[in-house]
């Protein structure tokens, strides 16, 4: 009984070890424009407008490009009023969202500046809410914004 009991648990113990190797393993992401993660997915878009609600200098603590970092704020807004009843992710707010760059990171003041983002200012913008995949649920891109740019003023050497 004593073997039997020894190879169970020598199992069980194999087992776990395999279980936690198998969770721990590094996650790959695939990054792709709108700096959603996942794939391949596929979203449903609602156009409409950002204001600017707040622009200044981000915390040292956060995601920063490393040019002069700004937090920029904004609301979203959508053109038909009424496609707020139909969002897929009612909880996702539109309010105090942070308007983010080359993957997440808040962006350069002088990229800021050259796109005129301040407080007031209106921005095309569209909100899109994943209907498959594993993507981020909800991705807000900027059209009118020059996102190339803003890689590149991200990473300058001054």
């Amino acid at each position: 009984m004593h073997q039997k009991t020894v190879f169970a648990l020598r199992i069980c113990f194999g087992a776990s070890l395999l279980l936690f190797f198998a969770c721990s393993a590094p996650v790959v992401l695939q990054e792709s424009k709108g700096n959603m993660a996942g794939g391949p997915c596929q979203y449903q878009k609602v156009i409409g407008f950002a204001r600017i609600t707040f622009v200044g200098t981000a915390g040292s603590q956060e995601y920063n490009c490393p040019n002069q970092a700004q937090k920029v704020l904004f609301s979203f807004y959508p053109d038909n009023e009424g496609a707020v009843k139909n969002y897929l992710f009612p909880g996702w707010a539109d309010e105090g969202n942070s308007l983010s760059v080359a993957g997440g990171a808040n962006p350069p003041a002088a990229w800021v500046a050259s796109q005129g983002l301040e407080p007031g200012v209106q921005i095309p913008c569209i909100r899109a809410e994943i209907v498959s995949g594993t993507c981020t649920p909800v991705v807000f891109s900027f059209p009118g914004l020059d996102m190339e740019s803003a890689i590149e003023e991200c990473w300058r050497q001054h």
